[in-house]
C-alpha cells in the first residue's frame, strides 16, 4: 500500500480501498496513517473495507478508520457444511440453492448470506458470542 500511495496518490486523494480481508485492511490503515490520512480535514480517511470481523478491524471500525467488515458466522457456515456432509453420508440428494457455470459445467452451490458489520451493528458480534464487550473495550 505504501508503494501504491507513493506512486499514484501524491497529488490525488484516495477515496476508498476494498481489502479482501481484515488482515489486509489493517495494513492499509497503517499505510494511510503514515501518509497523513485522517490527520486533517483536507485528507480524511478513505472508506476502507475488509472481511472476517477480526478484533483489530472491529476496533478500527469503532474508531472510524475502517468502514465495514464482512461477517461470515462460523456457526452458520458449519451448520450448512454439516448439512451437506450429512446428506452425502445418508446418500440423499444435496439440494443446492443454485448453480454457477464455471465454463466446464454447472456447479451446485449452497449459499450463505454474509452480514455487513459497521459501526451501527457491531453489537451483533457480541450477541452471537463472537466477541464480548470486554474484547471490544466497551
Amino acid at each position: 500500500m505504501d508503494n501504491i500511495l507513493g506512486a499514484y496518490y501524491t497529488d490525488t486523494k484516495l477515496d476508498s480501498v476494498l481489502a479482501a480481508a481484515d488482515c489486509l485492511s489493517i495494513g492499509v490503515i497503517s499505510s494511510l496513517d503514515s501518509f497523513g490520512y485522517g490527520k486533517s480535514p483536507d485528507l480524511p480517511f478513505p472508506v476502507v473495507t475488509g472481511q472476517d470481523c477480526e478484533l483489530t478491524a472491529i476496533k478500527s471500525i469503532m474508531s472510524d478508520q475502517q468502514y465495514m467488515s464482512v461477517f461470515l458466522d462460523p456457526v452458520v457456515l458449519a451448520g450448512k457444511t454439516l448439512g451437506i456432509v450429512d446428506a452425502m453420508e445418508a446418500g440423499t440428494e444435496i439440494k443446492p440453492d443454485r448453480t454457477f457455470n464455471n465454463d466446464a459445467f454447472e456447479v451446485p452451490t449452497v449459499l450463505y448470506d454474509p452480514v455487513m458489520i459497521d459501526k451501527s451493528n457491531y453489537e451483533l458480534l457480541i450477541d452471537r458470542g463472537f466477541y464480548t464487550k470486554e474484547d471490544l473495550d466497551l
